[in-house]
């Protein structure tokens, strides 16, 4: 991260819009749920951070896909974080994929240090139900967010 100064921005921010997209890799299901109203959101350069999250499950049935109770563990806890990550409007939701036992959260930031402080209180936290990873970068161009937000650029904004 560097030592940008924080500017305040009027910014209206959208309703999370949730649309499914599901995919195959190395013959194991992914499923991702992605918040597409960021398809067509017009303040990016003011969230110019991606931040991934990277939860592995402990339990995990033959496709890669965790077991009802690991599902409902970790979507508990994946809630709980996005809670955090996105209070004040510091961060927006942009997507969460499972592949091949992890959970991947995908955020757009706006002050990297508000979530970094954050992430780095959760991982110390030894109470926490899973271990978590996390790589934040700065992305002004939104290129990260292609893969997700590509396929519901096409739609019509009403």
């Amino acid at each position: 991260m560097t030592d940008e100064k924080i500017t305040q921005y009027d910014v209206e921010i959208p309703k999370e819009e949730h649309g499914s997209l599901h995919w195959e890799e190395h013959k194991m299901p992914a499923n991702c749920s992605v918040n597409k109203a960021l398809a067509h959101f017009k303040h990016k350069e003011v969230f110019g951070w991606h931040l991934a999250i990277v939860i592995e499950c402990e339990e995990q049935l033959t496709t890669g896909q965790p077991t009802p109770e690991e599902k409902e563990l970790i979507d508990r806890y994946c809630g709980e974080l996005a809670s955090h990550l996105t209070k004040e409007n510091n961060a927006l939701f942009l997507a969460k994929s499972m592949w091949n036992g992890c959970y991947n959260l995908f955020f757009r930031v706006f002050d990297p240090y508000v979530s970094d402080d954050y992430l780095k209180s959760v991982i110390e936290n030894a109470s926490n139900p899973r271990e978590l990873e996390y790589h934040m970068e700065q992305d002004k161009e939104w290129k990260f967010t292609k893969h997700y937000l590509t396929p519901f650029e096409r739609t019509e904004v009403l």
